[in-house]
């Protein structure tokens, strides 16, 4: 949690492109967030930003969150100048079905394929 916590602490200023993290609360519980970052530990350095941490608290999980959390990320990653939108995931067919390619592998630190 302090990760996550110095991560979004460290992201709010309006001057930054990045990071930027996103939480959605309602009646003072977490729903969901994501955040647009430089780079997902992977080998890609190039290529930015990413979207990352995609969370859905599991009561809120099959409404449509994770959906309308990509699509807000798509939208922020625009007005911030950036015509691409990257992510990095071991889910298989998750992001696919909801309209992303695949691009290639990466490389963790450990030389894992991701």
């Amino acid at each position: 949690m302090k990760f996550y916590e110095d991560c979004i602490r460290n992201s709010l200023e309006k001057e930054k492109a990045l990071p930027k993290f996103y939480i959605g609360i309602e009646s003072d519980a977490l729903i969901a967030s994501y955040a647009l970052i430089t780079n997902d530990l992977i080998s890609m350095q190039d290529l930015l930003p990413w979207f990352a941490c995609l969370f859905v608290n599991e009561p809120c999980r099959k409404k449509g969150y994770a959906e309308r959390l990509l699509e807000h990320g798509l939208q922020e990653a625009k007005l911030e100048g950036f015509e691409n939108l990257y992510l990095s995931t071991d889910l298989v067919d998750f992001y696919e079905k909801k309209g992303w390619t695949q691009l290639g592998k990466g490389y963790s630190f450990s030389g894992d394929a991701i």
